[in-house]
């Protein structure tokens, strides 16, 4: 079993060093979804101290720091830090990068105002599940807020691949935790305070048939019919 874990743990590690470096493009489509969630932690704290959990391709990170907070980040990736690093290096932002995981965030007590782990709880293990969110509670000032984002209600069964060279079965970007409200308020009881929202994030095209069919998956979701492929937003204040 211990074995079996290991080699897990280094296929999800290898799965991100894959997509955040020679894989980018993967990330083209997630654009919408991070500036939703940089406009919904703008409306909560205007500024402040903000970790970026889990950078991909370091575009959320790159958003926040446009809008005038003081920005810091980490990621399990070492070369996708370095490149990151160099870009924003270029562009001339002021940003401190580390290569560090959730279950063990390489920063002080009580130190920001926000963190953030968008699409990054549903890859983790149950220890580090509960030992990831142990750690951005410690890190997290009084007041501060958590913010994340997963996949509701995901069905595993239905993203596992099966290797035909090696044998192994896992799923196609690494996810282990399928997530309800129930499951998420219980993962965040010790917070003071936590809202779980049901959501659709927009598409990278709006234009046309895509804007219709987001309009018609937020009538339906207000109407409380869960529609497949939804999220879950996560807002814990500590």
């Amino acid at each position: 079993n211990g074995w079996h874990m290991i080699n897990k743990l280094k296929r999800n590690k290898n799965i991100w060093d894959y997509y955040q470096t020679e894989g980018k493009d993967v990330f083209k489509g997630s654009m919408a979804r991070l500036s939703y969630v940089v406009k919904r932690v703008n409306c909560l704290k205007k500024t402040g101290k903000v970790l970026d959990i889990g950078l991909g391709d370091g575009s959320m990170l790159e958003l926040f720091i446009k809008k005038g907070y003081e920005c810091f980040g980490i990621d399990i990736a070492k070369r996708s830090i370095e490149k990151i690093k160099d870009k924003f290096t270029k562009l001339g932002y002021r940003v401190e990068l580390a290569v560090c995981n959730i279950s063990d965030i390489k920063y002080e007590n009580n130190k920001f105002d926000i963190v953030i782990a968008s699409e990054v709880l549903e890859h983790l293990t149950n220890k580090d599940l509960t030992n990831g969110v142990n750690e951005v509670y410690r890190c997290l000032k009084k007041d501060g807020v958590f913010v994340a984002t997963v996949p509701a209600e995901e069905n595993l069964q239905e993203q596992t691949i099966f290797c035909p060279d090696c044998g192994a079965k896992f799923h196609r970007w690494g996810h282990q935790q399928s997530f309800s409200i129930s499951t998420l308020e219980d993962l965040f009881r010790g917070f003071s305070r936590t809202e779980v929202k049901r959501v659709v994030f927009p598409s990278s095209s709006m234009n046309g048939f895509g804007y219709i069919e987001h309009c018609v998956k937020r009538l339906l979701l207000a109407n409380g019919v869960n529609i497949t492929g939804s999220s879950f937003i996560i807002y814990a204040k500590k």
